[in-house]
């Protein structure tokens, strides 16, 4: 299955100002005695919380195939294309291994992230964190992660769905 792509920082955060000016405009409209604010730091710690959720939250996925698929897998394990089929989905915890992983393009982040970091602890913090960020190194090269066969029991599972059976005939090509 395919999760949803997730939105960019820039994308948010122009849909949060659009939707904040449009509130503003209505207000003036209305001759609303204090109309909304546009603030663009208020709206950024909205777009940071925003990101936050939509990594961590539920996420969804999608998937299709055709009856020709299905009975080229029948056939390549040696099975009748008529026999019973039955599914289960199966959700694993994200597993986050280096800081890469944490934050979203990283490299092109890490300038803001020391800049934000300096800002609210100081900058002897902010030193640290840039030297130790300099230890991890650069971005390892992504491997495709398969938690469900070759990384068969590397990763937690969450939850399954019931196995349900597949109808004799439940779509056509």
């Amino acid at each position: 299955m395919k999760p949803k792509p997730k939105r960019k920082q820039d994308e948010i955060f122009s849909t949060f100002m659009q939707e904040a000016e449009e509130r503003r405009a209505e207000d003036i409209r209305l001759n609303v005695r204090h109309p909304h604010k546009v603030d663009a730091t208020a709206i950024m710690q909205d777009v940071m919380q925003q990101m936050t959720i939509e990594k961590h939250n539920d996420q969804s996925a999608f998937c299709v195939w055709s009856n020709k698929e299905v009975q080229e897998i029948l056939e390549l394990y040696g099975l009748p294309v008529d026999s019973s089929l039955s599914i289960l989905c199966v959700e694993v915890f994200g597993q986050v291994n280096n800081t890469y992983e944490h934050i979203d393009d990283f490299a092109i982040n890490k300038s803001s992230l020391i800049k934000n970091t300096e800002k609210e602890f100081g900058s002897e913090v902010a030193l640290e964190y840039n030297r130790t960020i300099d230890v991890v190194g650069p971005q390892p090269p992504k491997r495709p992660i398969d938690p469900l066969n070759s990384h068969l029991g590397m990763h937690r599972i969450l939850r399954t769905s019931p196995l349900t059976e597949v109808t004799y005939v439940c779509c056509t090509d």
